[in-house]
């Protein structure tokens, strides 16, 4: 994540270009974000046309809306909190759902990043969003606050909820997947089980390792979430999207300009 991350930070003052109305703004707003707000769309979505589309439509918007954003500063999560809105414009995937393969065979860490999907995919999905946002995207808690609309206390308290509820969901991800005779109340412990790890599910086998003697040592310790973060997916946005973001934020910079001439 850490190359999505500098980029966007040592990107141009794309907000100063945007307000002068330079003609390369729009180049500028999509080559500092538009891949990092892509795969945080994809993320929420499971699907390249869909999460593309979202892109595109909030980057035009944050050309639109530029005079909105009274401090420069927070600049990518306005970025974010409007590409958000147009991800929520979509119906939600099934949870199976995905355009993208979870891990490859010739993957030597391929059984990890099953699990580490499987383990997100448990959380619910603003969990899974802030999270994204602080790993991934190497969000501050203010900024994802400013982006899931919550005060600081509560993005405090959603982070480290959604941290406890991955190490737990981890840690069933662990125990489901290893047959073992030594433990004879795992077989009940995971009775019902469907190959989903719902959060019910979960909190039923992590209480059964808690007591057990065999399954408790096997649950993990000190998760990193970035770690399991950067097991995930990351299917590239197509350069197509680029030409017509930059084309319709052009456009309305065009008519902006002429309108305030008019004034």
């Amino acid at each position: 994540y850490s190359r999505l991350y500098l980029f966007a930070m040592n990107s141009p003052d794309v907000a100063a270009a945007l307000y002068a109305g330079a003609p390369d703004a729009a180049g500028k707003l999509y080559d500092a974000h538009a891949e990092a707000l892509f795969q945080y769309c994809w993320l929420t979505l499971r699907d390249r046309g869909q999460a593309k589309m979202a892109v595109c439509d909030a980057l035009v918007q944050a050309g639109a809306r530029v005079a909105e954003l009274s401090d420069p500063a927070t600049q990518r999560a306005w970025l974010f909190a409007l590409v958000r809105a147009e991800c929520h414009q979509h119906p939600r995937p099934s949870l199976g759902d995905t355009d993208e393969p979870i891990a490859r065979p010739e993957q030597p860490d391929a059984a990890l990043r099953i699990m580490a999907w499987n383990s997100v995919m448990s959380l619910d999905l603003v969990q899974r969003q802030a999270l994204d946002l602080a790993t991934r995207h190497g969000m501050t808690e203010a900024e994802i606050g400013l982006i899931l609309s919550l005060p600081l206390p509560g993005t405090t308290e959603l982070l480290a909820t959604a941290r406890y509820d991955l190490e737990g969901a981890l840690g069933a991800e662990i125990l489901v997947s290893r047959d073992s005779l030594e433990c004879p109340g795992r077989t009940e412990a995971i009775g019902g089980w469907t190959g989903t790890v719902t959060p019910e599910f979960r909190e039923r086998l992590l209480e059964h390792a808690g007591s057990c003697e065999v399954c408790q040592p096997r649950l993990p310790r000190n998760v990193s979430a970035g770690r399991i973060f950067s097991l995930l997916p990351a299917p590239a946005l197509d350069g197509e999207a680029r030409t017509w973001v930059i084309g319709r934020v052009g456009e309305l910079i065009r008519t902006q300009l002429a309108e305030a001439d008019l004034a």
